[in-house]
This record gives structure tokens, sequence and C-alpha cells, in this order.
């Protein structure tokens, strides 16, 4: 092994510790809020595929909405 013995430290192999909370209490689960956030646009998807699609772009806009008003992507600044 190289690098440092922290399990965060850059070039070391060991893996992350996780915690995982499934379904919290009162919390929706997001995939369940994706599907409502496209639930109009459901009916121009015809194939699974097409499905898979619009849920990657109800993401995206979810995403992009929740990003401050002057967010550039194309920025490399943190700062944003």
């Amino acid at each position: 092994m190289h690098g440092s013995s922290e399990p965060w430290a850059l070039g070391n192999d060991m893996p992350l510790p996780a915690l995982v909370i499934e379904n919290p209490p009162g919390i929706e689960k997001m995939s369940d809020l994706l599907s409502e956030f496209a639930e109009p646009y459901v009916e121009f998807a015809s194939t699974e595929e097409d499905y898979k699609g619009l849920i990657g772009m109800a993401a995206l806009a979810w995403n992009l909405a929740a990003c401050p008003v002057d967010y550039d992507p194309m920025s490399r600044n943190d700062e944003n």
C-alpha cells in the first residue's frame, strides 16, 4: 500500500467507510420524486430507453433548479 493510512487520503487504496440510510422516515425517495417530476412527459416515451432518457433529463432539470441563478457550469471557479 502507498500513501497515507487515512481512508480519505489521496493515493490510498482502502475503501471509504459508508453509511447508507434506506428510506429515512418522513423523506420521499428520490426515484419517486423524479418519476413525479417527469410524469407530464411520460406519454412521449415509447421505449424503455426513452423513459431512461426522460428520467435522466428530469434529474438534470432537478439539479439545475437547485443551482444559484448566477451558476456557470463551464466555470472552473470553486466559489460558485
